[in-house]
């Protein structure tokens, strides 16, 4: 019974992330349009650049893991890009998250995870 509830709720809450996620990042690419061709886009103070892949094969290895989750949900041009939502959750994931298993053995759950961070950037979160 609670297996249920639980998948019950990552699917409520999937469904309520995903769409607001692609209208807020729709948003902010209507911004960026507007914006003169002239200023180049700038980045979020807190987000750090792209995070290149390591040298060491574990490292390597997550870091393709979790290309393979987020690019599931987001386009590769959007993960590359500093001032998207995309760009800060997979490069939280990358960096920061403690939580997430490396290897990663569950890419339902890596992509559900790089999800939530994603509706957290979305919302503003930083």
């Amino acid at each position: 019974r609670r297996s249920t509830l639980a998948v019950g709720a990552v699917v409520v809450v999937l469904a309520v992330a995903v769409p607001t996620a692609v209208i807020l990042t729709g948003r902010q690419g209507d911004a960026s349009e507007s914006r003169s061709g002239t200023d180049p886009p700038s980045a979020s103070p807190s987000s750090p650049s792209f995070p290149t892949p390591p040298s060491s094969a574990v490292g390597r290895q997550r870091f393709q893991e979790l290309l393979r989750a987020s690019s599931a949900v987001s386009d590769e041009e959007d993960l590359l890009d500093q001032s998207t939502p995309q760009f800060a959750a997979f490069t939280w994931l990358a960096e920061m998250d403690e939580i997430l298993p490396s290897p990663i053995e569950d890419y339902d759950a890596a992509t559900q995870r790089y999800v939530m961070a994603l509706l957290y950037f979305s919302l503003g979160g930083d």
